[in-house]
């Protein structure tokens, strides 16, 4: 058993500061193997037994154990906080209004970078991120030997349960768009500012990293589902690395279509509903000259992503 004070004890023996762009759970995660400590029984110390990933709160806990700025990891930990009555995630610098749009419990890995640099990094504690804009793969987030899903509570970074080691995992190149929307993303997850403008994804210029996910998350799960029929919590639950992939090019290609105006008809199936706000709707009507039309009781807090474009009248 690990037994610490973090006023009273010592430091772990081996520590070492965060990498600049290093996911605060691995972070734990490398320390903690470094020092001979199971992921699970640091887990317990600082959150509680059976916790699968590091919450905010741990943040002063692993600095003193691990010899890490406080402010550096604090800022490396998705954190929850309420804001006039919403929940919002503080991550890295930004602000994202929907939980599901960090991975917390599910890591997800660049097999190329894990064996380059040996650490993982924040940006693929992203949903949305997809593709590693360094080496062109898709992220993955199984194991191809066991087929077990990666958790942080795995014996190391580079360890999948079943021994076999993930720098070893196919490498599959990604296509185009999901490459280029990858790239985006990291430099604006990096640059915390939307910094000129780009004429790939054009559509996309000028939102920050929150909007843009959430933008094309909903155009792409409305194309994933159009015409079926969506059971309560599907929209919003977390999505594995290949299901996001295919959600962000779904997503991707819709945007494109409503931007060029060519389509006519309805875009979207009419049993599809996705939490949006105010904020999220305007955009859609200001962007793409779209309408939405709500169904269901007011205090209910989903609109229906029904788009069809200006026709004039309803």
């Amino acid at each position: 058993m690990l037994f610490s004070d973090h006023k009273l004890g010592l430091p772990l023996p081996a520590t070492s500061p965060l990498h600049h762009d290093e996911s605060g759970n691995g972070y734990a995660l490398r320390m903690a193997v470094a020092n001979g400590i199971p992921f699970s029984e640091l887990a317990g110390l600082v959150a509680s037994p059976g916790h699968r990933y590091m919450p905010a709160k741990a943040a002063p806990i692993l600095a003193y154990l691990f010899g890490g700025s406080l402010v550096e990891i604090q800022r490396a930990i998705p954190e929850h906080r309420v804001s006039n009555g919403k929940t919002r995630v503080a991550f890295m610098g930004h602000t994202l209004n929907r939980s599901y749009l960090v991975r917390h419990t599910w890591p997800q890995v660049c097999p190329a970078c894990l064996y380059e640099c040996g650490y993982a990094k924040a940006l693929w504690d992203l949903a949305m991120s997809v593709a590693c804009e360094i080496h062109r793969v898709v992220l993955v987030d199984r194991c191809n030997v066991c087929g077990r899903r990666l958790s942080w509570r795995r014996p190391s970074l580079n360890t999948c349960w079943c021994g076999h080691t993930l720098s070893e995992l196919p490498g599959i190149v990604a296509g185009h768009d999901a490459y280029m929307w990858s790239l985006q993303l990291a430099r604006l997850f990096v640059a915390e500012v939307v910094h000129g403008r780009s004429d790939v994804f054009g559509f996309l210029n000028g939102l920050d990293l929150d909007m843009r996910q959430r933008l094309v998350r909903a155009c792409g799960l409305s194309a994933l589902y159009e015409g079926k029929s969506v059971q309560p919590g599907t929209l919003v639950r977390q999505r594995s690395s290949a299901e996001m992939f295919h959600v962000v090019v779904l997503g991707l290609q819709r945007c494109g279509r409503l931007m060029e105006g060519a389509a006519k008809e309805e875009l979207v199936g009419d049993d599809l509903y996705e939490a949006a706000d105010a904020a999220l709707v305007a955009l859609l009507n200001s962007r793409f000259g779209l309408k939405q039309r709500g169904r269901g009781r007011k205090e209910i807090a989903y609109v229906q992503l029904e788009f069809q474009l200006h026709q004039g009248g309803d």
